[in-house]
């Protein structure tokens, strides 16, 4: 199809011709890459644009893959410039030397790489990175461990890597590593106990996000959180705005010292790691567990709680009453609170209203997306309460409400789209649903 719409414009390859190359590639970025070499072959101007597309992003997991196209990126010198991103997450356990020699041949021709994700733990990887370096790599992504071969990696590109992903076990150390000045550096990840080497201070700080999450993370001394929650106090205590956790529970030693010493976040993110269903904490636990970090952070903006399970499991919803008694205990220990997401996966936003035009007051609202017909009847009467007190409210309850509702019996209406015959009833359905549900509010708010 392709190649006969281009046959029948002769002129099509001279029009492309005459558009400015960043147009062209823009065009090509759109292309499924599928459709690619045919476009290259039909269509010679796009020939480069499209090995530029074609080879901007590497994702590998097989060897023997990867090996392919090493092959492309020695021989063709257009192919190995363009690479901008490469991830290497093999599944073959056992790898030859002679890959990694290949690997360290290419690796050193990817002059304008950017991103490098090294998703394997064997010590083959570092020695394929042992002479390299990236001048305009910002983010690298790794597993492997901080032995003295990628401290003098991480050494090579200090004035360069921004977003650092450090996976690595904190045991593996082939010695006492020193500290490692990255000086761009705006976001870490990786076990804290690597805070120390890893995170400097910086001329111009500028360090605004750990997300300190590992899999051996409870393996750590509570003395070495300590230590690393001081030095992230003492390098990036003034800059570090968001911080995510993983651990069992909210109450551990990470999150009570980050919250004692990291007293200017903005954004917490903490995730419930279960490894057994006998471990599963309820919402109200995780709830009040973090009631207790609560009154260090006074800056807070938004608190994100989730869970991770290592077990098949369903995880226990609770009602909206529930979570609406939740979040405004947290946004009476943080004012500036302005969006919570809790263990149960649902979502609050505090909405500012105007109140005789000269004063706000605030609702804790959940996202409408997640809202039913069954969680709207819940909220009725504790929304209703505040419409009481503030009559403001009421027209943007019965406008979110109606929209809800709405919604509802829209996804209701496509599930059976199949019986055509049902569309009239449905539209009726939703103006007798939302009548009742308005003249219902009106009668609560009135207190009948």
């Amino acid at each position: 199809m392709l190649t006969v719409g281009l046959n029948s414009c002769p002129n099509s390859q001279s029009f492309l011709i005459q558009l400015p190359p960043e147009i062209i590639s823009q065009i090509v970025d759109y292309c499924p890459s599928s459709s690619i070499p045919a476009l290259s072959i039909v269509c010679k101007s796009t020939q480069e644009f499209g090995v530029r597309s074609l080879y901007r992003h590497l994702s590998f997991t097989k060897a023997s893959r990867f090996l392919k196209c090493c092959y492309a990126l020695i021989r063709n010198n257009g192919a190995a410039s363009s690479v901008r991103g490469l991830q290497i997450n093999l599944v073959d356990r056992h790898i030859l030397f002679a890959f990694f020699q290949i690997l360290a041949t290419v690796l050193r021709r990817l002059h304008n790489l950017q991103c490098l994700e090294v998703l394997h733990d064997g010590p083959g990887f570092q020695w394929a990175l042992e002479s390299c370096y990236f001048p305009h790599l910002s983010l690298l992504r790794t597993r492997l461990p901080l032995t003295q071969d990628l401290i003098n990696f991480f050494s090579r590109h200090s004035s360069t890597i921004s977003e650092l992903h450090l996976d690595g076990q904190s045991s593996i150390f082939t010695l006492s590593p020193a500290p490692i000045n990255l000086l761009n550096l705006t976001s870490f990840t990786g076990n804290p106990g690597f805070v120390r080497f890893i995170v400097q201070k910086q001329d111009k700080p500028r360090l605004s996000s750990a997300h300190m999450t590992s899999l051996n993370i409870m393996d750590l001394e509570e003395v070495e959180i300590i230590e690393a929650m001081k030095h992230l106090q003492d390098v990036a205590g003034e800059t570090l705005r968001t911080v995510t956790i993983v651990g069992s529970g909210f109450a551990g030693p990470l999150a009570r010292h980050a919250s004692n010493y990291l007293t200017n976040l903005k954004v917490l993110g903490l995730m419930h790691l279960s490894f057994m269903e006998i471990e599963l904490f309820s919402t109200e636990q995780l709830c009040e567990e973090v009631k207790l970090l609560l009154p260090n952070l006074p800056q807070l903006q938004r608190l994100i709680m989730g869970r991770m399970h290592s077990v098949s499991t369903q995880t226990q919803t609770s009602d909206y009453a529930e979570g609406h008694k939740q979040v405004v205990e947290f946004s009476s220990i943080c004012p500036g609170l302005d969006f919570v997401c809790l263990p149960d996966d649902t979502e609050w936003n505090r909405i500012r209203i105007p109140n005789n035009g000269s004063s706000y007051f605030y609702i804790w609202f959940p996202e409408v997306s997640q809202f039913s017909v069954a969680s709207a009847w819940q909220l009725l009467d504790i929304l209703c309460a505040e419409g009481r007190k503030y009559p403001s409210w009421l027209s943007l309850l019965k406008l979110i409400l109606k929209e809800a509702v709405g919604k509802w019996y829209l996804n209701e209406a496509r599930e059976n789209a199949s019986n055509s015959e049902n569309g009239p009833d449905i539209q009726e359905s939703i103006r007798t649903a939302i009548e009742t549900l308005l003249n219902e509010i009106d009668k609560r708010v009135e207190g009948n």
